[in-house]
C-alpha cells in the first residue's frame, strides 16, 4: 500500500485514515498493491486496491461519516463511474452485488 503523506495536507491524512479504519472495517484486505492518496484534479482523497474492483473516497469537504464515503464503480468496457454512499452497504458481500447487478443492467 503506497500513501505519500508528504504531498498529503493535515486533514488529507485524516481523512486517509479514515479511509483506511473504514475499510478494515468491511473487511477488506490492505496488504495488496494500492495507494490512499489525493485525486490532484478533483482533490477527494481516495483508497485504491488493485484486488477489489472499486475506490473508496471522501470529498473534500466530508464530516468523516461513512455516509461521506463513496464507493466507485467504473465500467471496464465504457468507463462510466457509478457510485453509492459507505453506508448504503452493510458489508463486502453488499458491495459486490451492487457491483454484479450494474453489470447486469449494463448487458440488458
Amino acid at each position: 500500500m503506497n500513501a505519500d503523506l508528504d504531498r498529503m495536507r493535515n486533514f488529507e491524512i485524516v481523512k486517509a485514515a479514515y479511509l483506511l479504519m473504514a475499510a478494515h472495517r468491511f473487511g477488506m484486505n490492505l496488504s495488496g498493491y494500492g495507494e490512499v492518496a489525493v485525486n490532484p484534479n478533483s482533490g477527494n482523497t481516495f483508497l485504491w486496491v488493485e484486488d477489489y474492483p472499486f475506490t473508496l473516497y471522501l470529498p473534500i469537504s466530508s464530516e468523516l461519516k461513512d455516509a461521506d464515503v463513496w464507493v466507485q464503480w467504473t465500467d471496464p468496457d465504457d468507463s462510466e463511474e457509478y457510485e453509492g454512499t459507505l453506508n448504503e452497504f452493510r458489508d463486502l458481500k453488499e458491495i459486490y452485488a451492487w457491483i454484479k447487478e450494474l453489470e447486469e443492467l449494463k448487458q440488458c
